[in-house]
């Protein structure tokens, strides 16, 4: 690899990770200024009307900073990766310019609303206006996401003589089946974001003794909001962007799973293959056509799984080979053959991450 495109990556790694933290904290905090505001219409309580306020002004201090953040992210497109731009640019600058157009003029439009129109326009709009900011919010990561799932699941296009990719089907890249469960894993991640700075906000109210009112509302809310998001990241949410890297990406899978190997049988030292709940029968043969090492207890080492003697190259790939030691219907040299996560994870009983599956070589 080259030093520029070192740096370009550096580059665009430093740009979007800082940019990300705005827009993932006020996606997960317009949910809740919702759920402050309608405790506020629904039991008359003003502190619910401080707090959505209070929180009001730090999203709009954010939404400032991921606009600011967000500008240079996207003019690197172009001065970064201008040969993909090019190539995708037909595509991708479809939902660019769609959340830009519609989803951040929106929320723009309804945060000054929410901001300073309470008293003008009185609680209904000030609660639609708190709605509004939410979807808008929302659409906007939306979008993003659609260009990302482009990305990872191509959609809706034709290649043209010239080399580059042209747009056939708008609605096939709007409602591009990877979308879905991306966006429902973001968005839930969002949400925990906001309810664990909320909560902590709240608890170092509870330990100075400030506020205490308020602070119980911070924390109550934050906390209850937090686990249900936590829960639906794992899952159904979780679940199903395993089982479309599964179906769409084996590589993808192949290259993490390599790293969950290395990090368990690392911290373990061993795989236990020869649990009673492992379903299949395992050889701790050194690879097709060698013999069983001298002393296989049925435990398939850490060396056995990181030194993998290259078989029949798989796929496109030549560098993806099945690993010795593993079950043989994991990963077959002419299919690929990859088994579901789900039916991987329960299988397991000695780890979070599965072992089976292809691996690097």
């Amino acid at each position: 690899m080259d030093t520029s495109t070192i740096f370009s990556r550096l580059q665009f790694a430093f740009t979007i990770s800082f940019h990300y933290l705005f827009p993932q904290f006020t996606m997960g905090l317009a949910l809740l200024l919702v759920i402050l505001k309608v405790l506020y219409v629904w039991r008359k309580d003003e502190r619910y009307n401080s707090s959505a306020h209070f929180w009001g002004k730090i999203f709009a201090i954010s939404f400032v900073f991921g606009v600011v953040t967000g500008i240079p992210m996207e003019f690197q497109f172009g001065t970064n990766w201008a040969r993909f731009s090019a190539y995708a640019g037909e595509i991708i600058a479809q939902t660019l310019a769609m959340e830009g157009a519609f989803a951040f003029f929106l929320e723009s439009a309804f945060l000054g609303i929410f901001l300073f129109g309470e008293q003008v326009f009185g609680q209904k709009m000030h609660l639609f206006s708190a709605i509004m900011l939410w979807l808008g919010t929302w659409a906007s990561g939306g979008f993003i996401i659609a260009s990302n799932a482009w990305m990872q699941h191509p959609v809706g296009y034709t290649m043209t003589p010239d080399g580059k990719l042209h747009l056939t089907n708008y609605w096939a890249v709007l409602f591009n089946p990877w979308i879905i469960p991306d966006f429902m894993h973001a968005i839930s991640g969002a949400v925990i974001t906001a309810a664990f700075v909320m909560t902590g906000l709240g608890a170092y109210y509870l330990l100075a003794k400030q506020h205490n009112d308020y602070a119980r509302i911070f924390v109550t809310i934050g906390v209850i909001v937090g686990l249900i998001a936590s829960a639906f990241q794992l899952f159904p949410t979780g679940d199903m962007e395993g089982s479309q890297v599964t179906a769409y990406q084996p590589t993808k899978l192949a290259a993490m799973v390599k790293c969950s190997i290395t990090a368990i049988t690392s911290w373990l030292g061993w795989v236990p293959f020869s649990s009673p709940s492992w379903p299949w029968p395992v050889s701790c043969s050194g690879g097709a056509g060698s013999s069983p090492r001298a002393g296989c207890t049925g435990f398939c080492s850490w060396r056995s799984l990181s030194h993998s003697s290259p078989i029949s190259p798989v796929g496109s790939r030549p560098n993806l080979v099945a690993s010795p030691g593993l079950p043989s219907d994991c990963c077959t040299p002419s299919t690929a053959h990859l088994r579901s996560s789900r039916q991987v994870m329960s299988s397991l009983r000695w780890s979070v991450s599965p072992v089976c599956t292809c691996c690097w070589g």
